[in-house]
C-alpha cells in the first residue's frame, strides 16, 4: 500500500505540528502582504507624508508679513499712477450691520443674500458709508423685513430699493443700498480713514 498525503500527515508527530503551524500561519500573512496589502499601505504612508509636507508649508501669514506686502502694493500703485484708495482699512460697521440684517431677515423668513461695501464718500465732515445688500423671500415677508431693519438700524438709512420677482414661484429679490453717516473726525479717531 502506498502512503498518501493524509497518512504522511497522520505519521507526523503531534508536537512538530504544534511547532509548524503557526510557521505556516505567519507564511500565509507574509503572502497576503506582498500581494494584497504593501500597496495601499504605502499609499497611506504617501498621503501622510505628503500632508505633513503641506501643512508645515501653509503657516499662517503674520501680521508684519501683511503688512510688508500692504505698503508693497502702496509703493507700486503709486509707481503706476493709481489711487490709493483701494487699500482703505476694513469697513468696522459692515459686520455689525451684516449681524443686525440676518437677525430681522431670519426673524421675519427672509433669506438675506449678500451685503457688499459699495463706497466710501465724505461730505462736509461726514463720511458717507455705503452698503449694498440682497435679500429674497415673499413680498410680505420682505415688506415686513424692510420696515422693521429701518426703525432698528435707525442710524442708518435706506434707499435706492429695487425688486425684481423670481420665476416660478412667489418669491421676490431685493436690491437695496443702506447708507452710514458717521462725522470724520469720529472715523479719524476709530480708524484710518482712506
Amino acid at each position: 500500500m502506498k502512503p498518501t498525503p493524509m497518512n504522511r500527515l497522520a505519521a507526523l508527530d503531534k508536537r512538530a505540528l504544534r511547532i509548524a503551524l503557526p510557521f505556516a500561519v505567519l507564511l500565509v500573512l507574509l503572502e497576503c502582504w506582498l500581494l494584497v496589502l504593501r500597496a495601499p499601505v504605502q499609499q497611506w504612508r504617501a498621503l501622510r507624508a505628503e500632508r505633513a509636507t503641506l501643512d508645515s508649508g501653509a503657516q499662517p501669514l503674520r501680521a508684519a508679513d501683511l503688512a510688508g506686502q500692504r505698503e508693497a502694493l502702496r509703493r507700486l500703485q503709486a509707481e503706476l499712477g493709481a489711487p490709493a484708495t483701494g487699500l482703505a482699512e476694513p469697513d468696522a460697521s459692515l459686520m455689525p450691520l451684516m449681524a443686525s440684517l440676518d437677525r430681522l431677515a431670519t426673524r421675519h423668513a427672509v433669506l438675506l443674500g449678500t451685503v457688499r461695501p459699495a463706497g466710501r464718500v465724505p461730505q462736509a465732515g461726514v463720511l458717507q458709508t455705503d452698503h449694498e445688500v440682497s435679500a429674497r423671500g415673499a413680498y410680505p415677508a420682505l415688506a415686513a423685513w424692510l420696515a422693521a431693519a429701518s426703525t432698528e438700524l435707525a442710524p442708518l438709512t435706506l434707499g435706492e430699493l429695487s425688486l425684481r420677482a423670481l420665476d416660478g414661484n412667489a418669491q421676490v429679490e431685493l436690491t437695496l443700498r443702506v447708507s452710514d453717516f458717521r462725522p470724520i473726525a469720529a472715523t479719524a479717531a476709530s480708524g484710518p480713514a482712506p
